[in-house]
């Protein structure tokens, strides 16, 4: 820390007052001490990030079926075919007929259970409603 007092010089024909100089170091250490205190948090911050990256195992990215992703559920529309909704999702895991009017497809895994209900217009079968996945894989 500086020690300064106020006082006058006079230097040759120009005077000097120093009380001025000793507010614009004051300033100057304020300024110091805060650049300072940013880095030491940028610092801490950096070692606290590099300690959760040291703890966490990576994670691998698992493959998933189409089927599991909602946004492709969203693509379905009601009076879609058969061939659309397998180009679409895939092959179902389980199709269940009811008395030969409706059809339901099921997708599911562990953490979801989704259907399409399909019903016959004529010869086709065709999209009447649906559940989509609860959430993304």
């Amino acid at each position: 820390m500086v020690v300064l007092v106020a006082a006058s010089f006079r230097l040759g024909r120009e005077s000097v007052d120093i009380s001025v100089y000793a507010w614009q170091i004051k300033d100057l250490e304020g300024k110091v001490e805060k650049a300072q205190a940013a880095e030491l948090v940028a610092r801490r911050t950096q070692d606290l990030i590099n300690e959760n990256i040291a703890l966490k195992p990576p994670t691998i990215p698992k493959e998933i079926e189409r089927w599991q992703a909602k946004a492709v559920w969203r693509k379905l529309s009601k009076g879609d075919s058969t061939d659309s909704v397998k180009a679409l999702l895939g092959e179902p895991k389980h199709i269940l007929n009811i008395a030969g009017i409706r059809q339901i497809w099921n997708y599911t895994d562990t953490a979801n259970q989704c259907d399409v209900t399909f019903e016959e217009k004529g010869d086709k079968w065709l999209v009447l409603e649906w559940d989509e996945p609860f959430r993304d894989p």
